[in-house]
């Protein structure tokens, strides 16, 4: 395990965090999850989209979005779970500590995210730029935790 970081570091190419430490099928089912997951958020986005803009007065469209988000995500859950079911201790580790700082992030922007968007009115005047800020979905929050989440953990194990 370390032979391969020492001969990457040698080789002249730097490999950061524990990609090093990685099996071929974990980088291979790491990239999958990855690539489903980089295809469900257009989907997603797409869901919200459509509810924003024509959710109020139909339910057939109400439906569709509901159904196009949440089975578009469906590949990407069984990728993560694969990656996860054959990843070492460590690895999985990283990731269950990162899915938990996510979750709390979630929770954190959900529940304070109408405070702060009154507070960003009564501060500049502006229900427009409020509107904006409380219209954010959590889930952006708990992915950008997760990604911070993984460098942080990935960073601090692989010295």
């Amino acid at each position: 395990m370390q032979d391969d970081r020492a001969q990457a570091e040698d080789g002249g190419t730097r490999i950061w965090g524990c990609s090093a430490c990685a099996t071929p099928t974990d980088r291979r089912n790491a990239r999958t999850a990855n690539l489903w997951g980089v295809f469900w958020l257009p989907v997603f986005a797409a869901s919200v989209w459509l509810l924003k803009h024509y959710g109020e007065h139909s339910l057939a469209v109400c439906v569709g979005a509901l159904l196009l988000g949440g089975l578009g995500m469906v590949p990407f859950v069984r990728a993560q779970l694969r990656f996860l079911r054959e990843a070492d201790e460590l690895t999985r580790t990283l990731h269950f500590q990162a899915m938990g700082v996510a979750f709390g992030v979630g929770i954190l922007a959900a529940v304070f995210g109408g405070f702060l968007g009154k507070i960003l009115e009564l501060a500049t005047g502006s229900p427009v730029a409020a509107e904006k800020f409380h219209s954010l979905n959590p889930l952006l929050a708990m992915i950008v935790a997760f990604m911070v989440a993984i460098a942080v953990l990935m960073r601090r194990y692989s010295r």
